[in-house]
C-alpha cells in the first residue's frame, strides 16, 4: 500500500473512532493526513469507499492474526478457543481498530460487505457449518452463531478493557460459558 493511502487510512481510523462517520468530513481526514482533498478522492472516490476499505483492511489484519494461531487439523473446540481468546487479546492490543469494527458493524455500511469474502469474514461460516455437520454445534443459522460469538467477544473485551486483573482466568471461564452456549 502506498504511503499516502496508508496515511489516509490511519487518519480515517483516528477520526472515525473519535467523531463517528457522519461527524468526520473527508476534508478533515485529508487535512489530518497532510494531503489535499483531491488526493483523498484519488485513492477513495467516495467517503463510503474509504469507510469500507478501512473495515476490510482491519478485518484482514485480524483474520491473518487468528489464522496463524490455529494448528492444522485442530479439534473444533480447540479452534474456537484459540479464535475466542486471540480475538479478545487482539482487541485489547488494537483497541482503536476493534472499536472501529464495532462502529462499522452497527452501521448501515455493514450491508456493503460481502460475507462470502473470507479475507474479510475469515473462515468462520465454514467452521460453524463443519461443527454443525459433525453435531458438535447447536443447529442455528451461522449468522446467529456469529452474532453470539461477536457479542460474547465484545462483552469480555469491554470487561477486560478496564480490568486487567485475572485476565487469563476470565478468558478461560468466559470461553467455558461461551462453549456451552453454542454446543
Amino acid at each position: 500500500m502506498m504511503d499516502k493511502e496508508q496515511q489516509l487510512l490511519d487518519s480515517a481510523l483516528n477520526l472515525f473512532t473519535e467523531f463517528g462517520f457522519h461527524a468526520t468530513p473527508t476534508s478533515k481526514i485529508a487535512k489530518d493526513a497532510g494531503v489535499s482533498n483531491g488526493t483523498l478522492f484519488h485513492y477513495f472516490p467516495t467517503k463510503e469507499v474509504l469507510i469500507l476499505k478501512l473495515y476490510e483492511e482491519i478485518k484482514k489484519q485480524l483474520n491473518v492474526h487468528l489464522e496463524k494461531s490455529i494448528p492444522v487439523d485442530a479439534p473444533l473446540k480447540q479452534t474456537f478457543k484459540v479464535y475466542f481468546k486471540k480475538s479478545i487479546i487482539w482487541a485489547l492490543e488494537n483497541q482503536k481498530e476493534f472499536d472501529y469494527i464495532q462502529q462499522f458493524i452497527n452501521s448501515p455500511f455493514i450491508t456493503m460487505v460481502d460475507i462470502s469474502d473470507t479475507a474479510v469474514t475469515g473462515n468462520h461460516h465454514k467452521l460453524i457449518e463443519q461443527g454443525q455437520e459433525k453435531g458438535e454445534l447447536v443447529n442455528l443459522p451461522s449468522q446467529l452463531i456469529l452474532a453470539l460469538i461477536s457479542n460474547t467477544v465484545i462483552a469480555v473485551y469491554s470487561f477486560l478493557k478496564g480490568n486487567n486483573q485475572n485476565q487469563k482466568e476470565i478468558l478461560q471461564k468466559s470461553f467455558k460459558q461461551f462453549w456451552k452456549l453454542i454446543t
